[in-house]
């Protein structure tokens, strides 16, 4: 495969996950394209069969738990951690979170949160020791263990989730982990994440022109030096920006949306603008940053600026589009009977 090094770098470049990638293979015989099957099939293959050394030989767990439930249990500790932005722990540490998860998830069989560690780190290597400290074996194991735990939530206390974090995260929106619940659960992730957030910027827009829906999403332009020639955004609501984000990646894969700013001379025209009203970093690699409220205090400046981004008013009136259907088709209310199921 030309491009499967390239799809699994982390993993391929570490001996122990491509290994865990070459136990996944020799289960299903094929390496998942989608990601959330591969962290899927590498659970099921490390928990069936660990040392590989050993042929057909399956190693006992010492916590004693099925499948299921180790799955739940871990799940919640990914949960827990990855919310409290923990992603190293001493042993006490783990411990606590594992004794946790056992009092929440209730767990019919017995175990000792000391053993469900002993099978974490030597049977199903989802945590590894580095000196006197455990880490994931790989970040994104806790990303999808998180994300999973995350379905497992009603609507409400979900949506509460997500939209309070994405408030509060600046990093959120590259987290992988909201790539992998939208995958898990696509149309609760409209219902749940999108539609809600929709409504919010629908309603910071009510009878505001175009220049107020850019300052929705940044209010700053940072004008990097002539050597990297580029212009980056000052990001004014992660959670609005969030949501811009993931509206952007459905106009790509339906191809409405292509990136049209290259970060060359040729192309950025508010970079040349900027530059002829007098607006340059003194020094080589630094950054000056402009407010927008600045920008637009000049007509010439302003103009370019909603030419420079109207890839960001193509995705507010694709929001805007999408709001409207989902509003026509209720999708507060389609789902009752599968949000009713769900609580049961």
């Amino acid at each position: 495969k030309n491009n499967l090094y390239d799809k699994y770098k982390t993993f391929a470049t570490n001996p122990l996950l491509l290994t865990i990638m070459l136990m996944t293979f020799a289960e299903g015989a094929e390496i998942p394209e989608n990601f959330n099957d591969f962290y899927e099939q590498a659970f099921i293959a490390l928990y069936k069969a660990h040392d590989a050394s050993k042929g057909a030989y399956i190693r006992d767990k010492a916590a004693k738990l099925g499948s299921t439930d180790f799955k739940l249990i871990f799940s919640y500790v990914c949960f827990k951690s990855y919310f409290a932005s923990k992603y190293e722990f001493n042993e006490s540490e783990i411990l606590d979170y594992i004794a946790k998860a056992k009092a929440k998830c209730k767990i019919v069989d017995e175990f000792k949160p000391e053993d469900f560690l002993k099978d974490l780190t030597d049977s199903v290597c989802m945590l590894v020791w580095e000196g006197l400290t455990l880490r994931f074996t790989h970040r994104s194991f806790q990303e999808y263990f998180a994300a999973y735990y995350t379905t497992q939530l009603d609507d409400q206390t979900q949506e509460k989730l997500i939209r309070s974090w994405l408030y509060d995260s600046y990093f959120a929106r590259s987290s992988e982990f909201l790539n992998m619940l939208n995958r898990m659960e696509p149309d609760r992730f409209e219902k749940n994440i999108l539609y809600p957030g929709l409504k919010e910027i629908k309603k910071a827009c009510k009878d505001i022109d175009r220049i107020e829906i850019l300052k929705l999403f940044f209010n700053q332009i940072a004008l990097v030096d002539e050597e990297r020639f580029d212009i980056l955004l000052s990001i004014n609501n992660n959670y609005f920006f969030t949501i811009h984000s993931f509206l952007r990646k459905k106009m790509k894969e339906k191809k409405l949306l292509t990136n049209r700013r290259t970060g060359t001379k040729e192309t950025n025209a508010l970079y040349l603008k900027l530059l002829e009203k007098g607006y340059k970093p003194i020094k080589k690699s630094e950054i000056m940053e402009i407010n927008v409220d600045d920008i637009i205090e000049d007509q010439d400046l302003k103009e370019v600026l909603k030419l420079e981004f109207s890839d960001i008013f193509s995705v507010f009136d694709f929001g805007m589009d999408l709001l409207e259907k989902w509003e026509n088709t209720s999708i507060s209310n389609k789902r009752k009977l599968s949000s009713i199921l769900e609580d049961l």
